[in-house]
């Protein structure tokens, strides 16, 4: 297992937790302000090869990945793959993917959410521009 370094991660309690990349934006609503590992994936937890932008860990340890970006869905479903392979330790757990691809449908994406179910016990989320998901 990969252990990830003090320097790419920090804890928030915000209400709302917001990561942005370019056009894409993904909230993590967290009323009752409890505590949330932020960590930096792409180039400080993960350096080499397929990473994704982001993961925040909640207080029940449940994993959120997240990629924020761009219209290529394989590299995307790629750098989420890798970085649950690499960082990924508890499940169940959530991937998400912020595209600027419209509109989100096809055989491809349904292909994906049944493999990332069934490789990595992993539930795929896939929204357009803008995601808000709940602290569990």
């Amino acid at each position: 297992d990969m252990i990830i370094p003090d320097k790419c991660s920090s804890t928030k309690s915000d209400k709302i937790i917001a990561l942005k990349e370019r056009r894409s934006s993904f909230h993590f609503l967290n009323p009752e302000r409890k505590k949330v590992k932020c960590v930096k994936v792409d180039g400080c937890a993960i350096i080499e090869g397929d990473k994704c932008d982001y993961l925040l860990i909640d207080s029940n340890n449940v994993e959120h990945f997240v990629e924020l970006k761009g219209r290529d869905l394989k590299h995307a479903l790629a750098q989420l793959e890798a970085s649950i392979r690499q960082l990924g330790k508890n499940t169940p757990r959530y991937a998400f993917i912020v595209s600027t691809r419209c509109p989100l449908t096809g055989t491809d994406i349904q292909n994906a959410k049944k493999n990332f179910k069934n490789n990595f016990e992993t539930t795929l989320i896939m929204k357009n521009l803008f995601c808000e998901h709940s602290h569990s």
